[in-house]
């Protein structure tokens, strides 16, 4: 099972050996964006300033906002709104994937992987693979595809030839190559 989580949306996808599986699959608005927005609603309550959801993501990763010159904590809120929704995905998952008895593994992917795995892992039902922490997770459906382009086309689609001028003016050489 796979829980791609963007900024706009949270994707559930079962895979087996590398191909889609229709059921199991959905996409949801339970994205980061959703956390965002409540972090940006208790925001305005407290100091009456409504700051957009884009200028939150350096905040949230630092841990602290300055409004009007006033530096605020923002570990409370963050964790109130991740816990609230990994709730919510967590409940989308466990509910769509009931009857999926023989997932080996979850797998937890996008930008807004690493920072609900915490907060998600404890309650999802079955195993999660830990997400590595030096890497960017925001890349992590790149080198997922990547990885399945390998896995269906050999590694023949990654090999690039080798760049030999010789070989390209001289006819002889051309000949050589292809016996």
């Amino acid at each position: 099972g796979v829980i791609d989580i963007g900024f706009r949306t949270a994707d559930f996808t079962i895979s087996d050996k590398t191909r889609y599986s229709e059921r199991g699959s959905l996409s949801t608005d339970s994205g980061v964006a959703a956390a965002y927005t409540a972090i940006a609603n208790l925001l305005h309550e407290k100091s009456g300033v409504q700051v957009e959801i884009y200028r939150l993501y350096e905040s949230v990763t630092r841990g602290s906002i300055k409004i009007r010159g006033q530096r605020s904590d923002l570990s409370g809120l963050v964790k109130q709104a991740y816990t609230q929704l990994a709730q919510r995905i967590a409940a989308e998952a466990n509910r769509l994937w009931a009857e999926e008895w023989d997932i080996d593994a979850i797998i937890l992917t996008g930008g807004g992987g690493s920072a609900l795995a915490p907060y998600l892992t404890p309650l999802l039902q079955g195993e999660v693979l830990a997400i590595p922490a030096d890497e960017d997770s925001r890349m992590n459906n790149v080198r997922g595809y990547w990885k399945y382009g390998v896995n269906l086309w050999g590694a023949a689609a990654t090999a690039t030839p080798a760049a030999d001028p010789k070989a390209e003016s001289k006819p002889e050489a051309k000949a050589e190559a292809k016996a």
